[in-house]
């Protein structure tokens, strides 16, 4: 084999190991947390869809802090674990299917289309 070809085996065998342990790489937050984190925000943000201007990024400030609070996070986990899931949007999109799953019931409630509600 020429050294040229070895090197550029070793090189993508090197490339390939690397990227696998960062797709395996634990988040700072699980999944279970995150689901319910990112679930929040998405209640938070329609809560603030009607308001604007300087007191929509008050209470965003405001909304944010008590949702890492409320689940013993830090904005920095946070911030970190989106960062690593924008490299993974396998996982991402599995995770907001989750997600997305969550808000339904409240989603039909909201839009009176649950039965029970509306019984």
């Amino acid at each position: 084999m020429s050294n040229f070809l070895k090197i550029a085996v070793f090189g993508l065998s090197l490339f390939a190991w690397t990227n696998c342990g960062e797709k395996n790489a634990r988040l700072p937050i699980d999944d279970e947390t995150l689901v319910k984190v990112l679930a929040d925000v998405h209640l938070s943000e329609a809560a603030l869809s009607s308001t604007f201007g300087l007191e929509k990024d008050s209470l965003v400030l405001v909304y944010y802090d008590q949702i890492y609070k409320m689940h013993g996070i830090s904005k920095d986990d946070f911030e970190r674990t989106l960062f690593e899931l924008y490299k993974r949007p396998r996982k991402m999109a599995y995770l907001y299917q989750l997600v997305t799953e969550r808000l339904a019931p409240l989603e039909l409630e909201q839009r009176g289309g649950d039965d029970k509600v509306n019984n």
